[in-house]
C-alpha cells in the first residue's frame, strides 16, 4: 500500500500543509513521495507529545543543520 500511494504522488517539490502532529497547519516545502510522513504528523512522532508541551514555553530554537530544516519551520509557525 505505501509503495502504491508514493507513486501516486507527484515526484517534484511543493509546498504542503502539515495535516497533523504539533506543527499541524505549518506549511513546508517537501518532495510528496519523500515527505508524506512529515505531512501526517508521523515523522519521528515520539517526539510529538514533548514538542506539543515545551514549544509554547520556549522562544528560541537553535537549528543545527542536520536535515532540510523541518523542525525548524514547525517551531518557527508555532
Amino acid at each position: 500500500m505505501r509503495n502504491l500511494l508514493k507513486t501516486l504522488l507527484p515526484d517534484r517539490e511543493m509546498p504542503l500543509p502539515i495535516l497533523r502532529g504539533p506543527f499541524r497547519g505549518a506549511t513546508v516545502q517537501l518532495n510528496p513521495r519523500h515527505g508524506f510522513r512529515k505531512v501526517f504528523g508521523l515523522y519521528e512522532h515520539e517526539l510529538n507529545g514533548w514538542l506539543a508541551e515545551i514549544l509554547p514555553q520556549v522562544d528560541s530554537v537553535l537549528d543545527v543543520g542536520a536535515s532540510e530544516g523541518y523542525f525548524t519551520l514547525g517551531c518557527a509557525a508555532m
